[in-house]
């Protein structure tokens, strides 16, 4: 604990004391590095979300999205499984999860995830046209269609 005569000095001095950020700024700061193009802060932002509160599903869906785009898949893949353990239904985090498989050839784990995917949101249309390109990359012309 800070002593009084520390405590007196912070506070004439005009110094500052950090503060832990609460996970939900972090987590807008991590969107918001993330949309600016700036993946290795996101994740860093995402990663101090997932551990100041690991029952946020979709911070681990983030943290799959960017380091798919660093091209870290392994790192990738566990965040989708993450946010899968957290939310098992959860659309988005399967067709992510699918996506990281069609780009690193894990042709049928993909085509599995991206069929759930859509199995729990028919209309999800991006789901739709991974899982297409993957039919057409196995050579399932009539499921492709």
């Amino acid at each position: 604990m800070l002593n009084k005569k520390l405590l007196l000095f912070l506070f004439f001095t005009g110094a500052a004391i950090v503060r832990p950020q609460p996970a939900t700024t972090l987590y807008d700061q991590g969107v918001d590095q993330h949309r600016r193009g700036r993946n290795q802060e996101a994740a860093v932002s995402f990663q101090e979300v997932a551990r100041l509160n690991p029952n946020f599903a979709d911070v681990f869906n983030s943290l799959c999205v960017v380091y798919d785009e660093l091209d870290r898949y392994r790192e990738a893949i566990e965040a989708c499984r993450q946010a899968l353990a957290l939310n098992p239904h959860d659309s988005t985090a399967l067709y992510n999860l699918g996506s990281v498989y069609s780009e690193t050839e894990r042709k049928a784990e993909a085509i599995a995830a991206l069929e759930e995917s859509i199995a729990v949101n028919p209309n999800f249309a991006p789901a739709h046209y991974v899982l297409a390109r993957m039919y057409v990359d196995s050579e399932r012309y009539a499921a492709a269609v």
